[in-house]
């Protein structure tokens, strides 16, 4: 019989339309998106084992988790004898044209995509960022070295790297190896959402990044967690 992590073993990122539930070890559990115009929110592998979307490292643990204060933005913390690493998880904001705000009314999100992004704080770290595929979801289409299309149960994802992605298995994975001070990302997207600025760079995976950082301070959402580790 298969066996979760706790519920309360979990970070959530997002603003609960959608969301995602993050463990202690850097798994997505669990991802639910809210889309404009759906008839009912999207779901991908609820509570599977495995999860949806898990980072392997080579000879490192989890150390710590804790949210950026007054943000949904999730970090945690893995440590080895080779060095230190952060990943960031967090659900980008795109704030609409004026008069085209959502149905909720205030302004909000592009709930459709997940960023998970990497820093390497010390050392190096090599690991590799996965999907894991669902056992009913058709072959994955590669679109370009870092671009993959996953139809995956009710929604269709598409994976999009710093770095390139190939079929590992039944999964997706995208490898890497990191400096002290080098970053990298992968994101998560859904294509029943509308069209957002695509995240395939560096670059701009640290601008949504401050964006979200930004939004979620304006908003005054509260300070979750402890102040974060030194890894």
């Amino acid at each position: 019989m298969a066996v979760h992590t706790a519920l309360g073993e979990h970070g959530m990122i997002g603003d609960t339309r959608s969301s995602a539930l993050v463990d202690r070890t850097g798994t997505i559990t669990r991802l639910t998106w809210h889309v404009p115009g759906a008839a009912a929110p999207l779901h991908a592998q609820d509570m599977r084992p495995g999860g949806v979307s898990a980072i392997h490292l080579e000879d490192a643990q989890p150390l710590a988790q804790s949210y950026r204060a007054g943000t949904t933005i999730l970090d945690t913390y893995f440590a080895g004898p080779t060095g230190a690493l952060k990943l960031t998880d967090f659900m980008p904001v795109a704030l609409p044209a004026p008069g085209t705000e959502d149905d909720a009314g205030d302004g909000i999100r592009d709930g459709a995509r997940i960023v998970r992004f990497l820093t390497c704080t010390r050392g190096t770290m090599a690991g590799r960022l996965i999907l894991n595929l669902d056992g009913q979801a058709r072959a994955p289409e590669q679109l370009a070295a870092n671009l993959w299309s996953v139809p995956l149960g009710e929604i269709t994802l598409r994976l999009e790297g710093a770095l390139d992605i190939a079929v590992s298995g039944s999964r997706l994975a995208m490898p890497f190896t990191l400096k002290a001070g080098e970053q990298a990302h992968l994101a998560l997207s859904c294509d029943a959402g509308p069209q957002a600025e695509q995240v395939r760079s560096v670059s701009a995976a640290r601008k949504a990044l401050a964006q979200c950082d930004a939004f979620w301070r304006a908003e005054g959402a509260p300070a979750q967690g402890a102040g974060s580790p030194q890894a």
